[in-house]
């Protein structure tokens, strides 16, 4: 009778355990997530090896982990450029001084890419070249605006089309 009791009671201690390991390792690889998300790769590498010593048996978790340690070795090769190195290039590309503000307003705009890896923004390899064919680009685009706002048949094309776009009742505000 008491080996009744104690085998479900036995079963019921081991399910328990299993439950919170699987707890700890799934937030184990919460943290792993979140240091890739935000750029903190030396963490993601001590938390990958702490998932490998510490539950070896999750075998899933440790290539998904291993996966994420790879991807993130991949940022560091594609964002190789500091602040500094990549106003350099910038300022040698347009052939004058650039300034602080500029940088800015290119890295709101999205034009200028970059990410933080381990508390220090990095810049994208092809960063200052993407930069000055988008910005060739959207200066064309205002170039070109410009010269139809004088021309009068554009003037009546964009009129037409934007009473279309009213009597819809779904107009672009």
């Amino acid at each position: 009778m008491k080996n009744k009791i104690l085998l479900p009671a036995f079963i019921i201690l081991i399910l328990i355990i299993q439950c919170s390991s699987d707890t700890d390792n799934t937030d184990l690889f919460n943290a792993l997530e979140l240091s890739y998300d935000s750029g903190s790769f030396n963490e993601l590498a001590l938390l990958k090896d702490s998932l490998s010593k510490n539950y070896p048996e999750s075998i899933l978790m440790i290539r998904r982990a291993d996966s994420l340690l790879e991807l993130s070795e991949r940022v560091i090769l594609d964002f190789p450029y500091s602040s500094a190195e990549i106003k350099s290039d910038i300022e040698r590309r347009l052939g004058r001084s650039i300034t602080e503000e500029e940088t800015e307003t290119w890295e709101n705009k999205r034009w200028l890419e970059y990410r933080y890896i381990n508390g220090e923004k990095r810049y994208f390899d092809r960063a200052a070249s993407n930069l000055i064919l988008l910005k060739q680009f959207y200066e064309d685009i205002e170039t070109r605006k410009r010269a139809r706002s004088h021309d009068p048949d554009m003037l009546l094309r964009l009129k037409h089309t934007e009473e279309i776009i009213n009597s819809t009742g779904t107009g672009a505000n």
